[in-house]
């Protein structure tokens, strides 16, 4: 394998702690959200935002994946590499199911089209069910898997690249350890 330029080690170690935020603020938004639905019955409203404030920082994160994906990380990591075909995968289905559209009408936008009256709960509840996912809760619980699929090109890039390893992961799983509700 050919020697690394710094340009190309520098961009990596970039890279990777992009990911690193995007695979946080994964995490935190699934377990805040998965939180906030155990007090849905008493604080239905504050749920709602909590819920949304969740699935919202998500999906963005997902976008911004998909766009270091395509433009970066694909160029970077080596094709032989077993997390490849994996973040291709999650790159392909999050591209596919329409979460990248929803993620325009839930965070960056109102609705679909700026003349269109704003979501309510029920239209964020069918976008997410027309990306094939049955509940909120599936979403978030899915948003997990995709967060450690996240980690795993970030520990990839890491490593190919000679960069130093950190515990994030055992972070991750300690809290969630510690957590198991969530």
């Amino acid at each position: 394998m050919p020697r690394k330029t710094a340009d190309e080690r520098e961009q990596a170690e970039r890279v990777a702690a992009a990911l690193g935020t995007f695979t946080g603020l994964i995490f935190v938004a699934s377990v805040t959200g998965l939180m906030w639905q155990k007090w849905a019955a008493e604080f239905p409203v504050i749920t709602s935002f909590g819920v949304r404030l969740s699935e919202g920082e998500i999906l963005l994160s997902l976008r911004k994946f998909e766009d270091l994906w395509n433009n970066q990380i694909s160029i970077l990591l080596d094709r032989k590499h077993g997390v490849y075909e994996q973040a291709e995968a999650l790159v392909a289905r999050f591209r596919h199911s329409g979460q990248r559209d929803i993620a325009n009408q839930l965070v960056a936008h109102y609705a679909e089209n700026k003349e269109d009256p704003p979501l309510s709960d029920r239209d964020v509840s069918v976008l997410i069910q027309g990306a094939g996912l049955k509940t909120t809760h599936d979403f978030l619980k899915w948003s997990c898997e995709a967060m450690w699929a996240l980690n795993d090109v970030r520990e990839a890039l890491l490593a190919q690249y000679g960069l130093p390893p950190d515990d994030m992961k055992s972070l991750m799983k300690s809290f969630l350890e510690r957590f198991p509700q969530t």
